[in-house]
């Protein structure tokens, strides 16, 4: 994970006070420390597991999708606008 760059937000501002405004925007000056970004890392590194494992074998894919799944293109390149 270790992801603490300088980030690119788009705050999504609800506030009817200019309180409410600062108090929001004030999260843009919060960095974690490199302990807590390694914890965060750790907490992250996890193996899904049943039911999801299950769920994406090839051959429960297939006969959820009617043997039509391997037929599908799933890869497509995101447009860029």
């Amino acid at each position: 994970m270790e992801q603490q760059d300088k980030a690119q937000i788009i705050p999504i501002i609800g506030a009817r006070t200019l309180n409410q405004i600062k108090d929001n925007l004030g999260v843009l000056d919060f960095e974690l420390s490199p302990d807590q970004l390694l914890e965060t890392g750790e907490l992250s590194d996890f193996q899904v597991g049943f039911p999801w494992s299950f769920l994406h074998e090839e051959y429960v894919l297939e006969l959820v999708h009617g043997k039509t799944y391997s037929k599908y293109n799933l890869h497509r390149r995101i447009k860029d606008y």
